[in-house]
C-alpha cells in the first residue's frame, strides 16, 4: 500500500500532467504598421517584440477577399524547408482558419520565415481583430497583439485598388458583392502530380501568382499570370490546374442574385 505522502505526490503529478499549458504572452508592437506595394500583392506589416523575441508579421489578403497570406519572420534559421499544417485563430472573435504552412530558413539573414496561406473570406474578420494565435504543427504556438487593424486596412485598401486596376479589374467589383464566391474543395485543386516534367528535370521552383474570372454559375475562365514564378512551365501548370479542377458556389449581388467576380491565388511550387 502507498503511504499518504506517496499518494500526495502521485496526485500532484497527475494534476500537473493534466493541466492545460498556458498560452504564451502576446507579443506587443515595437513598430508602426507599414504597407509595401508589390507587383502582385500589397503587404501590411509590423514588428512585434524586441531582441531575440522580435517577430515581423506580414499580412497580405487577396484584393478579392477570397484568401489571405500571413508571413512571420523570427530570429534563427534552423532548417532549410518544411511544409506542415497550421491553424490561425483571430481574437476576440475566435474565428479559425486551417492553413498550409511553409517554413524555411534564411541562413544569410539568420531568420526563419513561416508562410501561412488560408483560403476563404478571412480578410473581413481581420479588420475587427485585436490579436492572432498562430499554431503551426511543426513549431511553437505564437500569439501576437494586432491593434489598430481597421485604420491599417484603410491604407491597405488604397494599395489594393491600384493593384487590381493594373490587372484590368474594376476595384468597385466587391462593392457590388454581398456574398463572396465560395470555392468547392480547394485543397484538391493543386497537387504534386501537376509538377511539369520540364521543371522537374531542370530543378525549377517558384511561386506563380494567378487570377481568374468566376461566372454566375461558379465556373472558372480567363486565368492569367500576374506574377511569374520565373519558369513558364510552372506558370502554365498553375492556370491549367485551376481551370481543370476549380469550381465555386457563385458570388451574390445586392439583389441576392449571382454576379460575376474574380479570385486569385499564389501557387507555391517546391520539389515533391
Amino acid at each position: 500500500m502507498l503511504g499518504d505522502g506517496m499518494k500526495s505526490i502521485l496526485i500532484a503529478v497527475a494534476l500537473l500532467q493534466g493541466a492545460a499549458v498556458p498560452d504564451p504572452a502576446p507579443l506587443t508592437p515595437s513598430g508602426n504598421w507599414t504597407v509595401d506595394y508589390g507587383d502582385a500583392d500589397c503587404v501590411l506589416s509590423r514588428d512585434f517584440g524586441i531582441g531575440k523575441a522580435r517577430t515581423t508579421l506580414g499580412f497580405s489578403p487577396s484584393p478579392f477577399g477570397d484568401s489571405v497570406e500571413v508571413v512571420t519572420m523570427t530570429a534563427g534559421a534552423k532548417f532549410e524547408y518544411r511544409k506542415s499544417k497550421a491553424r490561425l485563430t483571430l481574437q476576440p472573435s475566435g474565428f479559425t482558419m486551417d492553413s498550409d504552412a511553409y517554413i524555411y530558413g534564411l541562413k544569410d539573414k539568420a531568420m526563419t520565415v513561416t508562410t501561412f496561406t488560408a483560403v476563404g473570406p478571412a480578410a473581413t474578420h481581420w479588420r475587427t481583430s485585436t490579436g492572432v494565435a498562430l499554431e503551426p504543427a511543426a513549431g511553437p504556438r505564437a500569439t501576437i497583439a494586432v491593434p489598430d487593424m481597421a485604420k491599417a486596412f484603410g491604407a491597405l485598401n488604397t494599395c489594393q485598388a491600384d493593384l487590381v486596376k493594373s490587372w484590368g479589374v474594376d476595384p468597385a467589383e466587391l462593392d457590388k458583392t454581398t456574398v463572396l464566391a465560395v470555392p468547392v474543395a480547394p485543397e484538391g485543386w493543386f497537387s504534386n502530380d501537376d509538377y511539369p516534367s520540364e521543371a522537374l528535370q531542370n530543378g525549377q521552383t517558384g511561386t506563380s501568382v494567378i487570377i481568374w474570372s468566376i461566372d454566375t454559375r461558379g465556373r472558372i475562365s480567363d486565368c492569367k499570370v500576374v506574377k511569374s514564378s520565373g519558369a513558364p512551365s510552372l506558370d502554365r501548370a498553375s492556370c491549367q490546374a485551376v481551370l481543370r479542377r476549380g469550381r465555386y458556389e457563385p458570388a451574390l449581388g445586392i439583389d441576392g442574385k449571382p454576379v460575376p467576380t474574380h479570385a486569385m491565388r499564389k501557387v507555391i511550387w517546391r520539389m515533391p
